[in-house]
């Protein structure tokens, strides 16, 4: 049952009309650190916290690649069996973070998560032939999860004008706050991984 609710941030997202503004310089600069990490081994820990209940994921960098510009990251997700599953892949580059599958399965159009560099306000939408997604930079929010305090990006996505999720982006961490359907994600720990060429 558990597996079909983390499935959940797939469908959901809500597009805000704001002004648009300029976020701070240092939050993804240009020659900064990733938007998401792109080293083989990274692990996340994250609490799942519904309904009074808590447990872990833990989600890692199994396989990075290069093609057309884009590093293309896997990401899998371990039970607490540390029984592996597909979960994620990513193209990520220094303009875009762009979610190529989920839970396994290709999208029918890839989701751009992330737009370089960040202002507030910007809305974009990906449609298919069942489903429309709106995604809106909020804001930059100081956040504080158990893995400690992260500048992030604040974005909202919204499928066919209703199911709202806020996610929080942080430089070079990816994803540190999830709240989509009465579930809330925030990171535990993390860690970097190592350059290929180091293995």
């Amino acid at each position: 049952m558990l597996r079909f609710f983390v499935a959940l941030p797939c469908l959901f997202s809500v597009v805000l009309a704001l002004t648009a503004a300029p976020v701070p310089k240092h939050l993804f600069p240009k020659n900064g650190p990733p938007c998401f990490p792109v080293k083989l081994g990274t692990k996340w820990v994250y609490e799942c916290h519904t309904q009074g209940t808590v447990e872990e994921m833990t989600e890692i960098i199994t396989n990075v690649e290069d093609k057309e510009g884009f590093k293309i990251v896997t990401v899998g997700r371990f039970a607490k069996d540390d029984s592996p599953s597909p979960w994620e892949t990513w193209a990520v580059s220094d303009q875009k973070l762009i979610r190529l599958e989920f839970f396994g399965e290709k999208h029918r159009v890839p989701l751009c998560h992330l737009k370089l560099p960040v202002e507030t306000g910007l809305s974009w939408t990906h449609e298919d032939d069942k489903l429309r997604f709106s995604f809106t930079t909020v804001s930059v929010e100081r956040v504080k999860v158990p893995a400690g305090e992260f500048e992030a990006v604040r974005m909202q996505i919204q499928v066919n004008g209703s199911a709202t999720s806020h996610l929080w982006y942080a430089p070079a961490i990816g994803k540190i706050k999830e709240e989509v359907a009465g579930f809330e994600y925030v990171l535990k720990s993390f860690s970097l991984g190592q350059d290929q060429n180091q293995k």
